[in-house]
């Protein structure tokens, strides 16, 4: 039986918060059998190579390959290119250069990502430039 790929973002997706790292200990751990594994990272490989390596060891995730890419297209481009299944991360810059039927995509949120209110009871939003959103009101895709 063919494994699912999946493509996972280290900085705002796995690391964004300490039930991040747990949630995704678990996942790839659990989906060794069942999985490939990629780590797909816009970090420069020439600086932080071994720090990542260290890093991923610490937060116990288990991979297969070990990718860094140099920008969000990169990411898209290496993903096209190897038949990744499912790729979860915090930008949507990487998202909007994938098919969408070919690669199933989730978003995780950070503080980078969406503006967390100060009153829990207010409505925090996604945060997007022209390249990335629109606004719904406008859409006319549905």
């Amino acid at each position: 039986m063919k494994k699912i790929k999946i493509g996972l973002d280290i900085d705002g997706t796995i690391n964004s918060s300490e039930k991040s790292i747990k949630f995704f200990s678990i996942l790839t751990n659990g989906l060794k059998k069942e999985a490939e594994i990629y780590i797909i990272t816009y970090r420069d490989k020439d600086k932080f190579y071994d720090e990542t390596i260290e890093e991923l060891k610490e937060m116990n995730i288990h991979y297969d390959h070990l990718k860094f890419v140099d920008s969000h297209k990169g990411k898209s481009t290496f993903i096209i290119e190897n038949g990744i299944d499912v790729f979860m991360d915090d930008t949507d810059e990487t998202f909007q250069y994938l098919p969408w039927e070919d690669c199933f995509v989730l978003k995780s949120r950070d503080e980078m990502n969406y503006d967390f209110p100060e009153n829990f009871y207010d409505k925090g939003k996604w945060v997007y430039d022209d390249n990335t959103g629109r606004n719904i009101d406008n859409f006319k895709g549905f």
